[in-house]
């Protein structure tokens, strides 16, 4: 977090009292060439991003679903923390969701001109760009050379770790930790901004990143506290100074924190629709072993050779967060054994390490076996909150101390006039990291959400449609965000008490669920009927729809004999009209 102070600190004063200019401007060049990466890397989604979904359909369409949620909440007097357009009538705490609520703020222009789509696809595309270019910032503080710098910068925004999370928008808006890092060197080292001042602008972006996305706020502070303690290490007991500003910049972080994190925190632990206790599997979500060195799919140099050897990784795609490469790894290994007296680079090593290790989480898989040793992150899970924290997700947090290891080596390097064949390894390692292009989807949207003949809908009615959105499909919530939050659903794809992500209870939608996902119905004995007709009486169902779907005949005739007549056909869908 906090080092010495570099003499390229002395350099960046010079620069600054020059005349600016972009082509005299690393900073501003390196923010360019990031923009630009991130555009080729969703150049699938920008060939079409009114209708392409950035990371292909799924979770993405939760976000496109908070990015109109959020504008109409606040344009209808409705708290935009709490909805019962999902899940009605009990209604959902968006708290617990992750869908960056603060993101659909701030994009919320985009959203109003063009459509929540678009809005989705421009934060996806600028996350990693942002990231990077942040983490470029901090890095530029310990190296001489700017050249040195954007690599490490490009090893954060654009990891393997962020690519696999490239639809989880909370997670790749990562411009928090970078900025952490940069205040926290303000504070314990450069001392050229009052630590009050330092401390609150530390506060707002806590208070800023619990509205993006909780988990990354608590990994940077398990991350800033590793990295305190080693800093404290390595250079003995802080001065009395460094004590003082700590301290004073903490107290005003705290109460700024709490000052923002008040109200949003309070309708999270003691509104309506709070959760209690582990919403996600244990030891699921974590790094294999040998996911540092065995590439995904998800890299452009991927052999399908092996790809049958991580698919067999415990967790999802997502849970692909630790390759670096078996090239990029053995020259980390080489400069640290060379270059242990550099504290910088022995500092960034060893928080990298440990933040590595606590990827792992509480138990040692090797090729996707449990092994059932225990490992740091075991005494920690069971605290309160870091049950929800998926452990493999401290990698994205270990890449930005490895992205200033990678580019202080580099550096000294240069400053030696050592021979570029020097850079051929890193160079290597650099390449294997480079990301297949990212996956696009086109969801089908029906004519009938985006044309006139939804204005028949009562606005706020109460409207079940299929696909049932849960944890297997959340087109409707999509489409209901195409038709402006015109109606509520008794349904969502979201963490609500008693249920797995939407996944339902009640024997109509446990039905639904069964058709779309197998093709199969249940039979419906009269019994079961007048169940599943009290059921939409229960949720108050005004209308039923059901859209493009797999086995749509099957749940089209499901749904004719629970209602008692058949439907209309308009749009693109099958609607059975005010019941």
């Amino acid at each position: 977090m906090a080092l010495p102070i570099h003499r390229a600190e002395a350099r960046h004063l010079e620069q600054a009292r020059r005349p600016w200019s972009v082509a005299k401007s690393p900073a501003a060049l390196i923010l360019i060439g990031d923009l630009l990466l991130a555009v080729i890397l969703f150049s699938r989604t920008w060939i079409r991003p009114e209708t392409m979904l950035a990371g292909g359909s799924g979770d993405p369409q939760l976000f496109v679903w908070m990015f109109r949620w959020v504008p109409f909440a606040l344009s209808h007097g409705l708290n935009p923390l709490i909805s019962n357009y999902l899940d009605y009538p009990a209604g959902v705490n968006l708290m617990w969701t992750g869908d960056s609520p603060l993101l659909a703020l701030l994009f919320s222009p985009v959203t109003i001109l063009l459509s929540p789509v678009v809005a989705y696809n421009l934060a996806a595309t600028l996350g990693p760009a942002l990231s990077a270019w942040c983490a470029f910032l901090v890095i530029r503080r310990y190296v001489d050379r700017w050249p040195a710098a954007a690599p490490g910068g490009l090893l954060y925004g654009f990891s393997p770790a962020m690519i696999a999370h490239a639809s989880h928008l909370h997670v790749t808006f990562a411009v928090f930790t970078p900025l952490a890092w940069l205040l926290a060197d303000e504070i314990l080292v450069r001392r050229r901004w009052h630590p009050a001042f330092s401390g609150g602008l530390l506060g707002v972006l806590a208070g800023l990143q619990v509205l993006i996305g909780e988990e990354t706020l608590l990994l940077t502070f398990i991350g800033g506290v590793v990295a305190l303690a080693v800093m404290v290490a390595i250079q003995g007991r802080p001065s009395a100074w460094q004590l003082s500003a700590a301290w004073r910049a903490g107290s005003i972080a705290s109460i700024v924190f709490a000052l923002m994190a008040a109200a949003p925190l309070a309708e999270q632990f003691f509104g309506p629709q709070r959760l209690h206790g582990a919403i996600q599997a244990q030891n699921f979500y974590v790094n294999d072993l040998l996911n540092f060195v065995v590439p995904s799919p998800l890299q452009l140099f991927s052999p399908a050779a092996i790809y049958w050897l991580s698919a067999h990784f415990t967790g999802d795609a997502s849970s692909r967060d630790a390759y670096l490469g078996l090239p990029l790894l053995a020259w980390f290994a080489i400069q640290v054994r060379h270059r242990w007296g550099d504290r910088v680079i022995r500092w960034a090593a060893l928080v990298a390490l440990i933040l590595a290790v606590l990827s792992l989480g509480p138990a040692l898989h090797v090729a996707g076996v449990v092994t059932h040793i225990p490992l740091p992150w075991a005494v920690l899970q069971p605290l309160p909150l870091f049950e929800n924290v998926l452990p493999g997700r401290f990698m994205l947090i270990a890449l930005l101390p490895a992205g200033l290891l990678l580019a202080r080596a580099l550096d000294v390097d240069l400053q030696a006039g050592r021979p570029l064949n020097s850079l051929i390894i890193p160079a290597i390692g650099m390449l294997l990291l480079i990301p297949n292009l990212q996956a696009a989807s086109a969801p089908p949207v029906p004519a009938f959400f985006q044309g006139p003949t939804v204005q028949r809908l009562a606005p706020g009615s109460v409207v079940l449609v299929a696909p049932f959105s849960s944890l297997y499909s959340s087109d409707a919530m999509q489409w209901q965000a195409a038709a402006g939050m015109r109606f509520r659903m008794p349904e969502g794809y979201m963490f609500v008490p008693g249920t797995l992500l939407g996944v339902p209870s009640s024997p109509l939608a446990r039905a639904m669920v069964e058709i779309e996902v197998h093709g199969t119905a249940p039979t419906l004995t009269p019994a079961l009927l007048s169940t599943m007709r009290q059921q939409l009486h229960d949720w108050r169902v005004g209308t039923v729809i059901a859209g493009p779907m797999p086995h749509a005949n099957a749940m089209v005739a499901l749904l004719t004999a629970v209602i008692g007549e058949p439907p209309e056909y308009q749009g693109g869908v099958a609607v059975w009209w005010d019941r």
